[in-house]
């Protein structure tokens, strides 16, 4: 087996760029984690597809808008955690709101309020034993934003309108509008 068997010397370099952008950032959008990832993951597609398969068994998946690389994994690798605005690692309670979120888009429009998605949230929050969402209380109210904030980096989210910060500080006053990417929501 030879890895990166189509690739010249020349072009070795770039494609040794495109590698480790694609094992650092398995979910790569127009816009994550900067505007040049998708076009150099692109190029190198067909090669990195066949070299990740090879050698670690990956699956690499691009779409018109995505490149993700599906790791087999059978332990929980706590050494690159999802990080809230304030740059912490997720808890579980963020992690369970970031589900939630992913579960809520899947049945909105192409757009959605941040008060309408975190009721959406609540609601099946409040299903689960343990974990509820009271967006009354500003901690809740912080850690759903985080899950948002989150996906809003990662391009699966854009806001058109508002703020969610101020949403989070005052939402009977404050609200914020949010286009959502069909393609990245299904990617994450």
């Amino acid at each position: 087996m030879r890895v990166a068997a189509d690739v010249g010397p020349l072009e070795l370099a770039e494609y040794q760029q495109a590698v480790r952008l694609v094992l650092r950032h398995p979910l790569i959008t127009a816009s994550y984690p900067d505007r040049t990832a998708l076009p150099l993951a692109r190029k190198w597609a067909r090669q990195l597809r066949a070299d990740f398969a090879e050698v670690l068994g990956y699956t690499l998946v691009s779409t018109g808008e995505t490149i993700r690389l599906r790791r087999v994994q059978d332990t929980l690798d706590a050494t690159r955690p999802a990080l809230t605005r304030a740059r912490r690692p997720f808890d579980r309670r963020r992690y369970a709101y970031l589900v939630l979120t992913l579960s809520a888009l899947g049945r909105s429009g192409s757009q959605v309020a941040l008060g309408e998605l975190a009721d959406a949230v609540a609601a099946e929050a409040g299903r689960i034993a343990g974990l509820g969402m009271d967006t009354a209380r500003k901690a809740d109210r912080d850690a759903f934003v985080d899950a948002v904030t989150w996906l809003e980096v990662r391009g699966a989210l854009r806001m058109a309108d508002g703020s969610a910060a101020e949403w989070v500080n005052d939402p009977e006053r404050a609200e914020a509008l949010y286009d959502i990417d069909r393609e990245i929501v299904a990617a994450v």
